[in-house]
């Protein structure tokens, strides 16, 4: 069962990385639509939503309300790509 209802995000980007919070079962996802059983191997919380589309050979329309269904549902988060993209290094002030 998923976690709990969650609010549906108002809008879904590219970037977005959406991440499981649980993982459903295999009895569940086969009650699910055919588009969502097929995003669902590649939502694993480092691919952005193009990259999905791309990955399963979906629509982009239709991996961005698949998404939005499943964070409606409780079962994913949105992450945003540029989260990842920050580096940080220490310097020689950090002994300052």
């Amino acid at each position: 069962t998923p976690p709990r209802i969650a609010d549906v995000p108002k809008a879904v980007g590219l970037h977005s990385v959406p991440a499981l919070v649980a993982r459903p079962s295999a009895a569940e996802v086969r009650g699910w639509d055919l588009t969502l059983q097929r995003l669902l191997p590649h939502i694993d919380g480092a691919l952005s939503i193009a990259r999905i589309a791309a990955y399963a050979k979906v629509d982009m329309p239709l991996v961005v309300g698949g998404v939005r269904a499943l964070c409606a549902a409780g079962w994913v988060q949105l992450v945003d790509i540029f989260a990842y993209s920050n580096a940080y290094a220490a310097t020689a002030k950090l002994r300052e």
